[in-house]
């Protein structure tokens, strides 16, 4: 059954003048032959018309609408929305996409960018091209130059999106004059009166024939090569995503990226070495890069990828190498091997774990020894693992710890590096049955870290208000020597001990709060007794 209602809104502020009336249906059927029999400035259509929440029955109207009644204006509102659902929205002809409960300011400024844009004279296919004359006299486009009709038709949507507030996003290759467009757009909306902001991305820092070379959309944003690393762009922000953060790829093993492949988990970087350094692929999970291949010589450039889905069996990812076609398969309904009981292992693995100082870089260590809890561990399937101590971390010497791991599920093996301050380790995992790998469970290296020692003295000193010293001179009134020490030890002053004492002299340090005892009191109020105080070592 129908239902329907009309109402009105005088002098409505969009522009469109006089009143505006609008017609409301629960009916999804009769829209269609409404708008066959009149005309309509715009649809803002509900995504559900019945119990289904999915969005399914909006989606369908809305392609009916597209078909049978080209460019009328559609906003899509629902209680039920998802990026999802509002990137399929906007992919089948939705001018918008709000969700409930809508801000009506928001509401408002999309209905009037939306008539705006629709008032101008339809869509930029389909109206005539303007003439340059006549696109001067309706707009200030003086720093723009050129007659050629793709030109005119550019020049002619940033005439009619000018005066909106709608986002505007200007793509094209470096040169193209993206900044003078957007200039022009500037001059020509409301707010020409304003200063006009140009934010610098950083990008143009490391401007290389390669910049842009790979691109694309994942997870909602967009990721592209720069130099030697991966931006990730995404409304208006910039960020470096690698993969030369922090510790960054070996030597040998940099280049550009030169291919970008998404997939539900992984985002897989192709790295092109060039002619001088290995090249190799990476796969991003959003914590941390992981090498899933290498090529086997330097020269053998990465520079495509593709991942096929292939269902009812193992995915694989494709690799172009240097001219050489390169197929890597991947577990079945799952992205750990070890779930797969038929998956294929390769015979041999590195896995080169981050430095260890223990959150001490600059404290003494005894690196021990080095336990395993493993599974599968037995002769011809085994662990060997590697060293690298202070100065060799990041080199290309590494210390083998004596034999090897091969007995699960536990096995300990001495290191006993002493003075040391930090340690770097790697597990080459190896295996002669490619049905049976090695695996690594938990490693547990066991050391010792030492904090430097420092002494510290116990005092106990005669004072005597009328002392001496054996050269004559008389000693500190005993309140005024408490008093320095009491200041000296609240301020934690550094202090030179000078002793006859080999030990003690020419030390610095600082002192506890002292105790007095006092032993007598003349009448003039000054007394003997005892000072008590620690001095430890700075």
């Amino acid at each position: 059954m129908q239902t329907a209602r009309k109402w009105s809104l005088d002098g409505w502020r969009g522009g469109i003048g006089g009143t505006t009336h609008f017609d409301e249906f629960t009916d999804a059927r009769v829209i269609s032959g409404l708008l066959r029999s009149e005309r309509a400035d715009l649809v803002l259509q509900d995504m559900n018309f019945s119990r289904d929440t999915s969005g399914r029955e909006g989606l369908d109207l809305l392609r009916t609408i597209r078909d049978e009644h080209g460019a009328v204006p559609v906003i899509l509102i629902t209680a039920w929305g998802s990026i999802g659902l509002a990137v399929e929205g906007i992919k089948a002809g939705a001018n918008d996409f709000l969700t409930k409960p809508w801000s009506n300011a928001h509401l408002m400024q999309s209905i009037e960018t939306v008539l705006s844009l629709a008032g101008s004279g339809g869509t930029t296919t389909s109206r005539r091209i303007p003439r340059r004359s006549e696109l001067d006299a309706a707009h200030d486009f003086g720093a723009l130059i050129g007659e050629d009709p793709e030109f005119l038709r550019v020049l002619d949507l940033v005439g009619r999106v000018a005066p909106t507030e709608a986002s505007v996003l200007i793509v094209g290759e470096s040169g193209t004059g993206k900044e003078l467009v957007a200039e022009a757009i500037h001059r020509n909306s409301k707010r020409s009166e304003r200063p006009f902001v140009k934010v610098n991305l950083g990008l143009e820092s490391m401007a290389e024939g390669t910049n842009g070379l790979a691109a694309i959309p994942w997870k909602l944003h967009l990721y592209m090569n720069w130099s030697h690393s991966i931006e990730q762009i995404y409304s208006g922000n910039v960020l470096d995503m690698g993969p030369w953060m922090h510790a960054g790829l070996p030597a040998g093993r940099t280049g550009v990226v030169s291919a970008l492949e998404p997939v539900h988990a992984f985002m897989f970087c192709g790295i092109d070495g060039e002619v001088s350094n290995t090249s190799s692929v990476l796969a991003w999970n959003e914590r941390g890069y992981h090498e899933v291949f290498r090529a086997w010589e330097p020269d053998r450039r990465v520079q495509f990828l593709k991942w096929q889905a292939c269902p009812g069996t193992r995915a694989r990812l494709w690799m172009s190498v240097d001219g050489d076609i390169v197929v890597q398969e991947w577990p079945k309904f799952t992205l750990n091997s070890l779930n797969d009981s038929t998956f294929v292992y390769h015979h041999e693995c590195y896995v080169t774990q981050a430095t260890i100082d223990m959150s001490a870089r600059n404290i003494r260590k005894l690196f021990k020894e080095l336990a395993l809890q493993s599974e599968n561990l037995e002769q011809g399937i085994e662990v060997i693992i590697r060293y690298q101590v202070d100065g060799e971390i990041g080199g290309t010497v590494w210390n083998e710890i004596a034999g090897t791991y091969a007995t699960s599920p536990y096995e300990e093996r001495a290191i006993d590096q002493g003075d040391r301050k930090q340690i770097r380790l790697q597990y080459i995992g190896r295996t002669d049955d490619a049905d049976v790998p090695p695996v690594i469970l938990t490693p547990i290296l066991e050391a010792f870290a030492r904090t430097p020692g420092k002494y510290q003295w116990a005092i106990v000193t005669e004072t005597d208000s009328y002392a001496t010293t054996e050269m004559g001179v008389r000693d500190p009134d005993p309140d005024e020597f408490l008093e320095f020490l009491e200041e000296a030890a609240q301020q934690a002053q550094e202090l030179k001990l000078t002793s006859i004492l080999k030990r003690l002299d020419d030390k610095a340090v600082i002192v506890e709060l002292p105790r007095g005892s006092i032993a007598s009191v003349d009448p003039d109020g000054r007394w003997t007794g005892q000072v008590e105080f620690l001095i430890r070592e700075a």
